[in-house]
């Protein structure tokens, strides 16, 4: 389902010799362009520190991935106290079928210029998106997956994901509308992404997101590894449908 939503970000755990506090919001996106699909996420977090400092660390991702999976178009923009700090840019394809033997090549246009090689069995974010719901609709508990996102100066990613139901009684939050996901089922997806090719059995982050089939996300909570964050739904739009 296209749609908008917006999570506010609270800190759950961890930090307590750094920081005081952490709070932000993530804002989503995802929209059907016709020929594929358009994902744009910006994300806003302020660290208080005990020192007295405060910093606001934020970043944006603005991605499209043709609807057949072969193609995909990134940018991605890090910002500290409101200043890019960091900025990645490019296009990958792949040869064959997403998933495929075949790989394929990524092209950066920015920070510098360089071509990254795909390697087979990679798919591109929203691909994995749907592999992940159909994994959880044949009742599979694991999945594991190879994926280029474009976010790192080689954008690939080893990311497993373990799959469970969604606890009956896990209330929805108040800003997603019942009849959204009424009838629609429902998993907690734990997920860890590894830099690829590392013999490192620690991932660098992980993510917990509480899933519907039609893409739907009602909360999530953020794992850096010295601290995690809980995302809360406080807003969310159904995008309307293109006109192709």
């Amino acid at each position: 389902m296209p749609h908008r939503a917006a999570y506010e970000l609270r800190l759950a755990s961890g930090g307590e010799a750094e920081f005081i506090d952490v709070s932000g919001e993530m804002a989503f996106e995802w929209a059907d362009s016709c020929d594929g699909w358009s994902v744009t996420q910006r994300t806003r977090m302020n660290f208080e520190y005990r020192t007295g400092v405060s910093l606001e660390l934020g970043w944006s991702l603005t991605s499209w991935e043709s609807k057949d999976g072969s193609q995909y178009r990134f940018q991605l923009k890090q910002y500290e106290n409101g200043a890019v700090s960091e900025e990645l840019r490019g296009d990958a394809t792949l040869n064959g079928d997403a998933g495929g033997d075949e790989g394929g090549m990524a092209h950066y246009i920015k920070p510098e210029v360089q071509d990254v090689e795909l390697p087979a069995g990679t798919i591109f974010p929203t691909t994995h998106s749907f592999a992940i719901v159909v994994a959880a609709q044949q009742g599979m508990e694991r999945l594991w997956a190879q994926l280029f996102d474009g976010t790192t100066d080689n954008g690939l990613y080893e990311v497993g994901a373990v799959i469970l139901p969604r606890a009956e009684d896990l209330e929805l939050s108040e800003a997603l509308d019942p009849e959204l996901v009424e009838g629609h089922e429902g998993w907690r997806v734990d997920l860890a992404f590894y830099e690829f090719g590392s013999p490192d059995s620690i991932p660098t982050h992980e993510q917990t997101i509480w899933l519907f089939d039609n893409g739907i996300v009602d909360r999530m909570t953020l794992d850096y590894g010295d601290f995690t964050v809980d995302g809360k739904l406080i807003r969310f739009e159904v995008l309307p449908e293109p006109v192709c």
